[in-house]
């Protein structure tokens, strides 16, 4: 979520307009420990900083902070994603300005708040299945834009001399990554952090791959191209209802396959570029697949040319995200204009 929001700040800027962000201060890191100092010296609810290039507002509850940064900034319009969107959406209506949703995710129970609290409003939604998911529960349309993922920062030559597995998490199919592992001995696995393990789950995480020689445990990395440039397959056995699936359209940039659960999002992200199987099923048809991508050359060449394919489709053209996401600001902006009182 946060890559998603980050890329498409610093598109609009690169388009010419100006954007910042209202968000959580997290209390770790160098930030988040300036921010706390920055809000105690200055008895403020709010800590700036521009370290990604663009303002940055941060407060322990932004929903409270809403009004004091649309007075800094003055902005057309607010879009808001996630961490309590409802509660986020309803504050920034008090101020007056207009406002429309950026729906990443289908946790309806994180919302700080009913949604159909917002009634009719212009929602875009990272994939048809999110979109799906909100019209069936509150009656919106939401468009669908997929996350902005810059080439540039993805594309690598890989070794393809690895099963890739990102963020090793009981709800991203941990135990189904393991069982593969396992079953492949002759196959070397990279296990990725992503979101950042306690002391205690990484300690539980090693005891669990200490007897599988094949698998490596790397510690989480600012550039995914460290990872991808090693990637011969990416594995993906979520059973968490994943709303898009960024990781499978990242490796695709490149021309790895993906082998991925059926579920929510994902098979969009994957598309012909890969293999959708059920996670909550037997796990021989995981090991199969792995094995015959892994070992078959001729299937793998053909993969690859499919997940080139998937990845250089129109839907996740920049230019064409950009000019939509573009067209419904502007429409939410002279919609909320032509309905102001007088």
């Amino acid at each position: 979520m946060q890559q998603s929001i980050e890329a498409l700040i610093t598109s609009l800027i690169g388009q010419g307009h100006r954007a910042s962000l209202l968000c959580s201060l997290m209390p770790n890191g160098l930030i988040g420990k300036l921010g706390r100092l920055k809000i105690k010296l200055s008895k403020s609810k709010l800590a700036k900083d521009s370290q990604r290039g663009y303002a940055v507002y941060r407060s322990w509850f932004p929903w409270e902070t809403v009004d004091a940064v649309i007075k800094r900034e003055r902005p057309d319009v607010m879009i808001v994603s996630a961490h309590m969107p409802v509660k986020m959406a309803l504050a920034a209506r008090k101020t007056g300005i207009p406002v429309m949703m950026m729906l990443q995710d289908v946790e309806f129970d994180a919302h700080g708040g009913d949604f159909a609290q917002l009634g009719t409003i212009e929602c875009a939604a990272n994939s048809a299945f999110t979109a799906g998911r909100y019209h069936d529960a509150y009656g919106v349309t939401p468009h669908v834009i997929h996350p902005l993922i810059f080439p540039e920062k993805y594309r690598t030559m890989s070794t393809r001399d690895v099963v890739t597995y990102i963020n090793p998490n009981p709800e991203k199919g941990l135990d189904i990554a393991l069982a593969v592992a396992k079953a492949c001995p002759d196959i070397p696995f990279l296990f990725q952090e992503s979101w950042p393990l306690t002391p205690k789950q990484l300690e539980e995480l090693q005891a669990m791959i200490a007897d599988l020689p094949n698998v490596t445990l790397q510690r989480a990395v600012s550039d995914m191209r460290d990872i991808y440039n090693r990637t011969k397959i990416l594995l993906v056995p979520s059973k968490w209802e994943e709303a898009y699936g960024r990781v499978a359209s990242e490796v695709q940039i490149s021309g790895i396959p993906v082998i991925a659960s059926n579920i929510g999002g994902l098979p969009e992200a994957v598309g012909k570029g890969g293999i959708l199987l059920d996670p909550r099923g037997d796990i021989a048809p995981w090991i199969d697949a792995v094995q015959k991508m892994w070992t078959d050359d001729t299937y793998y060449q053909f993969m690859v040319t499919h997940s080139l394919d998937h990845a250089n489709r129109p839907a996740l053209n920049i230019a064409n995200q950009l000019a939509t996401w573009e067209k419904i600001l502007s429409g939410v902006v002279l919609s909320h204009k032509r309905n102001a009182p007088n």
